[in-house]
């Protein structure tokens, strides 16, 4: 058990005031949800809304709508999430609660940057970050978690990995493994889109792809160490798109195969359309065209359009790869110039990106 769990329960073997106990519940939900245990999660906040539900406490509920909302994220990428925790935010804001405002400001950061509204994100950190206090440790280490995501899509290693220790310091400091094992998971799969991303741009560098697959080993066993099951898929698809870079083909399809069944993934880094390119281009690789073929044939381009900006470029360059072994698979000059479209989207990214962050860039 996790140190953060361990000072809440014996906290909560002593504490005889119902509201501070009500607190500590809710984050108790929070923190199964981001275990992944979600009815543990559910019937812990049940059990407060049963006392709560009436509103006697706009703190408790407050909190309660976080838990709330990082069970719908958590369980099945809810769009609701969102909203629950803006309405955390507005009902933080109007008790003038420093803490909540800076806690739900810093998850309202996190699910906008998961469904890449950077200027939103960026935004609700700064609103976080002018309201935290050095021992609000959650809030830290959430937005440092967004930080070094934000500077890891951009290249820039050096300032994600002054927010990964930023961020690692808080979560030791509170005994949060849960939020270790998110800026490690976190850290291996960006960083892993940066990689492919360099890779289509004909940027390719060994010795990240080695230093990549130690980080996403160390990331699995965190996970089984702290008891993490909540998407632990996205450890095993990041597994199978590096062993794609990796060159090792036969054992990038077996792992796709293995993805397949399970999910909620985000639409925007992975649907149908896109495990079916890539395995196309898993069995083009090892010389199985025939199979690549019938592969393709199970590709909307139309879903492929829905990808965020690094995963379209990934597919634009695997078509061109493709098309370059024989028009088969596609009209060569058409992918080339839709790769070259893409790799100048992606560009324009980073520098938005960069010009969003340069306020928190080492600071």
């Amino acid at each position: 058990m996790s140190q953060l769990l361990i000072r809440i329960e014996e906290r909560l073997r002593t504490e005889t005031d119902a509201h501070q106990r009500a607190e500590l519940k809710a984050k108790v939900a929070g923190y199964m949800a981001r275990l992944g245990r979600f009815q543990e999660a559910k019937d812990v906040i049940a059990e407060v809304r049963q006392i709560f539900g009436d509103g006697r406490s706009g703190r408790v509920t407050a909190l309660l709508m976080i838990a709330e909302a990082l069970t719908m994220y958590y369980e099945r990428l809810a769009s609701g999430a969102s909203d629950r925790v803006a309405r955390a935010l507005l009902l933080a804001h109007a008790m003038k609660d420093q803490e909540v405002v800076s806690l739900a400001s810093a998850w309202k950061a996190f699910l906008d940057f998961e469904d890449s509204k950077f200027e939103s994100a960026f935004r609700s950190i700064g609103v976080s970050l002018a309201h935290v206090e050095e021992t609000n440790h959650a809030s830290w280490t959430r937005n440092s978690i967004v930080l070094a995501l934000g500077f890891s899509l951009c290249g820039d290693a050096s300032s994600s990995q002054h927010w990964f220790l930023k961020g690692r310091h808080h979560a030791l400091e509170e005994g949060d493994q849960v939020s270790l094992d998110a800026l490690l998971h976190n850290k291996a799969v960006f960083g892993l889109a940066w990689l492919r991303a360099q890779r289509c741009k004909g940027l390719e560098n060994p010795q990240q792809t080695a230093r990549a697959r130690l980080e996403l080993s160390s990331t699995r066993n965190l996970q089984a160490l702290a008891g993490v099951s909540a998407h632990g898929n996205y450890v095993d698809l990041a597994d199978a798109r590096l062993l794609m870079l990796e060159q090792q083909f036969e054992k990038a399809l077996d792992a796709l195969a293995r993805v397949a069944g399970f999910g909620p993934f985000p639409t925007g880094h992975f649907n149908r359309s896109l495990l079916a390119l890539e395995r196309a281009f898993c069995l083009a690789k090892l010389g199985r065209h025939s199979d690549a073929e019938e592969a393709m044939t199970l590709y909307d381009e139309k879903e492929l359009t829905t990808l965020d900006v690094d995963d379209r470029l990934v597919s634009a360059w695997m078509k061109y790869e493709l098309a370059s072994l024989g028009p088969q698979f596609g009209n060569g000059q058409a992918c080339k110039t839709s790769l070259e479209g893409a790799i100048a989207e992606q560009d324009q990214l980073i520098v938005r990106l960069t010009s969003l962050l340069e306020p928190f860039a080492r600071t």
